[in-house]
């Protein structure tokens, strides 16, 4: 059971760091580079929408590493529970 939260903490750390990459490349969106140039967020058309939708993505994996979290836990509160300790 304790692997169980082990696993959603990880869970939790790699939703919130993909939803940090994307939020830095949304929030860079239309900023020019060194040399002036528009970032590749506007050239391309479609990277800022896939950045917005790997925001949301990594939303949702959270809040699933979380409540996954939160099961474990209460396994465990159980189990001590029905352990007597």
């Amino acid at each position: 059971m304790i692997n169980g939260l082990n696993a959603a903490l990880s869970g939790m750390q790699a939703n919130a760091a993909r939803f940090d990459r994307a939020a830095v490349q949304v929030a860079n969106a239309g900023t020019s580079g060194a040399n002036g140039a528009e970032s590749a967020a506007v050239q391309g058309g479609g990277e800022l929408s896939d950045q917005m939708v790997e925001m949301i993505v990594s939303k949702f994996g959270f809040t699933a590493s979380l409540r996954a979290a939160s099961a474990s836990s209460d396994m465990l509160l159980e189990a001590i529970q029905l352990g007597d300790y």
